[in-house]
């Protein structure tokens, strides 16, 4: 599709978010989160299915249980609190809602698929970049051998990494070992009991700020250096063999 486009000199804004929609005479005024204003004389919604009306479960008398033990949005988190909660889904919706109401429910996430769609955010940022003159080589680790991962990380700048969850991982230890600038969302607002000194070992990022948080470290490379050799540093206290073991003697005196 991107191939087919390119004659007609497409741009592209992604990950912003319509925040104004308004009309101007016979034109309509859309502006976005990024404060990008635009005027055009109609406007499309590629919504998707769902984005207006909930797909709604198949299920046999299911509607009885609507608004009751059912939802199909969150108008009150308040009321999902000390509970026990299955979310159906693997897109953003479905994948931010958990990582909320985990803080203080038990949740279980429900998916068809064997991956989320939200990693989609990763590549569509890598596109974008792409396509506004950044060059550089991405590569997907996915169902890759172990020893290859540790190959790629070593030669590896930057890591890209978990921007679902609380904690960095070990994709995410291995990428800060080998001196890469790490990005995930995993911070210290997320799980407070992180080491101290989490937010500046690496990039404390969610899904929608990858293009931001990437462009940001590839238009400043000094910094994203400095960066990085702090969160090896930080690896090295407190994640590498014998910190784990002096921190397990400390916990069992």
């Amino acid at each position: 599709m991107l191939e087919q486009i390119k004659p007609f000199n497409t741009k592209f804004y992604l990950n912003e978010r319509v925040e104004e929609v308004k009309s101007e005479g016979n034109d309509w005024m859309v502006k976005t989160s990024n404060n990008n204003k635009f005027i055009a004389p109609n406007i499309i919604i590629a919504g998707g299915v769902g984005s207006f009306e909930p797909r709604k479960l198949s299920a046999k008398d299911t509607e009885k249980f609507e608004g009751k033990s059912i939802f199909y949005s969150v108008k009150d988190k308040e009321k999902f609190k000390n509970k026990n909660i299955c979310i159906f889904g693997g897109g953003d919706s479905a994948l931010d809602w958990a990582l909320e109401l985990s803080k203080y429910s038990k949740i279980t996430l429900i998916h068809r698929r064997d991956e989320f769609r939200g990693a989609h955010h990763t590549l569509s940022a890598i596109k974008k970049l792409e396509i506004d003159g950044f060059k550089f080589q991405f590569k997907l680790l996915s169902g890759v051998p172990q020893d290859q991962v540790l190959r790629e990380l070593d030669a590896a700048h930057i890591a890209l990494n978990e921007f679902y969850a609380y904690v960095p991982g070990i994709f995410g230890i291995e990428a800060l070992e080998s001196n890469c600038l790490l990005l995930t969302s995993a911070s210290q607002n997320l799980e407070p009991d992180l080491f101290d000194g989490c937010d500046e070992a690496w990039v404390p990022t969610m899904y929608y700020e990858i293009y931001d948080n990437l462009k940001f470290c590839l238009e400043n490379i000094y910094q994203s250096k400095r960066i990085a050799n702090q969160g090896t540093k930080w690896a090295k206290k407190y994640c590498s063999h014998e910190a784990t073991i002096e921190y397990f003697r400390s916990k069992t005196k």
